[in-house]
């Protein structure tokens, strides 16, 4: 009955309306349509020129302060996304999510892992359809947009050793929309407690951190000519970057996890001391031991 009422309204008010009868039958409508010479110059015969792609963003930009640097303002074509008139949804959009973002850009085939908010279509979530100063058209800064949805690791890198990759672009490591990875990484890296070691499952740790100074013998995780990364990690029931190291941020040096998780219930401290140029891990899963040269 609402919309019954406006639609008779602009009928009264509007006598273009008389003829252009069908704006009237969906419930959203741009609110100068009761007057038509807002946007058209009125003609005798009725015949409106096509408006150039430059004229409709000057006419739209007459009330709408839109700053923006999305492609199809740039061809100068609000249109490609809104109905000038009106629409059966919200902000006279000509489609809904995801749908209308899909006319230009196309989709990817479907990852097995997909971030929640794309595999809804709720492409505003993260973007800004008009445009935006940070790349790809975020609607903050890449970590501030995350960190909207996953408050955790935001805790996490505020901690005394924040891996800086992580404080500089989550894109780093994970694929916003989907990846054919757990946790949306964007290439292998073993997620298992106990693993046997290859290169290509810790190929995302190792394509920053080289084999050679991990497991080398200038590393600082030593024990004499001991490399103690590869007594933890190759062999056949090695354990993965991530059950010592958080990749976000931590308390403690080289992103040291405090606990150690094993298993869904059990969870075993791991501390770091200072001793000289020396360090010692005690306790966690075996004695306190010194490392360091």
């Amino acid at each position: 009955m609402q919309w019954l009422l406006i639609g008779l309204l602009l009928q009264a008010t509007s006598p273009c309306l008389k003829c252009h009868k069908d704006f009237q039958k969906l419930p959203v409508k741009h609110e100068v349509l009761e007057d038509c010479t807002t946007c058209h110059e009125e003609q005798g015969d009725h015949t409106f020129p096509t408006l150039t792609p430059e004229a409709i963003r000057n006419l739209c930009l007459d009330c709408h302060d839109v700053a923006t640097q999305h492609p199809p303002k740039e061809k100068a074509v609000c249109t490609t996304c809104h109905d000038p008139h009106a629409s059966r949804l919200r902000l006279l959009l000509k489609g809904p999510e995801p749908d209308l973002c899909q006319k230009c850009h196309s989709p990817a085939p479907p990852p097995v892992f997909s971030h929640v908010p794309y595999e809804k279509g709720t492409c505003t979530a993260c973007h800004t359809p008009h445009g935006s100063s940070h790349k790809p058209h975020l609607v903050a800064p890449e970590p501030e947009t995350c960190a909207t949805c996953h408050k955790a690791v935001a805790e996490r890198l505020r901690q005394s050793y924040p891996h800086p990759p992580a404080e500089d672009a989550c894109s780093t490591c994970h694929v916003a929309h989907g990846s054919d990875f757990p946790v949306l990484l964007n290439n292998q890296l073993s997620t298992q407690f106990y693993e046997r070691y290859t290169p290509l499952r810790y190929f995302l740790c190792l394509d920053c951190h080289a084999a050679e100074d991990v497991f080398g013998p200038e590393s600082g995780f030593v024990r004499g000519d001991r490399n103690l990364h590869s007594v933890h990690v190759r062999r056949p029931r090695g354990h993965n970057c991530l059950v010592c190291h958080d990749p976000h941020g931590t308390e403690q040096v080289h992103l040291l996890r405090s606990w150690i998780r094993y298993g869904p219930r059990w969870a075993i401290p791991l501390r770091i001391q200072a001793q000289a140029k020396r360090k010692a891990c005690q306790p966690a899963c075996h004695q306190a031991e010194e490392y360091g040269r």
